[in-house]
């Protein structure tokens, strides 16, 4: 079976994570801001990239900062893993 993992962008990346983690249980496990990936050094340095929390259970949420202003409820994208990739692929196309 595969493994849903969500990608939020977020207004506040680092604050949306630690509700989560209150609210959920788990930990945030890594932050990268912009600046430590590029080594930009802007307005937008301090912009969460990439940012990985665990909930309980051991589930996986990924998130970031948006660069630019979005719809509320806009921010969502999913992956899914899963040991059968191949076959998966014609049960999406339905």
């Amino acid at each position: 079976m595969g493994h849903l993992r969500p990608f939020l962008l977020s207004e506040d990346a680092r604050s949306q994570a630690e509700f989560y983690t209150q609210s959920l249980g788990g930990e945030i496990v890594s932050v990268m801001t912009h600046e430590q990936a590029t080594g930009a050094q802007h307005e937008l340095k301090d912009k969460v990239i990439h940012l990985c929390l665990v909930v309980a259970g051991g589930n996986s949420i990924f998130m970031a900062d948006s660069f630019e202003p979005f719809t509320q409820g806009s921010g969502v994208s999913l992956n899914m893993r899963t040991k059968q990739n191949l076959k998966l692929g014609k049960h999406l196309q339905s």
